[in-house]
């Protein structure tokens, strides 16, 4: 597989919102510790429907049988984990 592949940048929009979801839980995590629970705007169950809804076209993707195996592994397991953790080690850098 490589990824200057057509068929591959055709599958890309169905991983590209997963990719937000550990942007989206820093960013609640960062407001969450500097205006507390109450005056978070993107606290609560907001991440968790948001990380949901940008799911679904991968979902679609995957039911639809447009995505392989090792691309799902890669690109939507893998790859947000990995950018998750990079984001956690800068957020608790910059933050504490």
């Amino acid at each position: 597989m490589r990824i200057t592949e057509p068929d591959f940048r055709s599958r890309l929009k169905y991983f590209l919102p997963v990719w937000l979801v550990p942007v989206i839980l820093i960013i609640s995590a960062i407001q969450e510790q500097e205006y507390g629970k109450e005056n978070a705007w993107l606290g609560g169950s907001v991440p968790i429907v948001l990380a949901v809804v940008l799911n679904l076209p991968f979902l679609y993707g995957w039911i639809s049988r447009k995505i392989p195996v090792k691309e799902m592994l890669l690109f939507w397991w893998l790859g947000p984990f990995a950018l998750w953790v990079v984001l956690v080690q800068i957020k608790l850098a910059v933050f504490g």
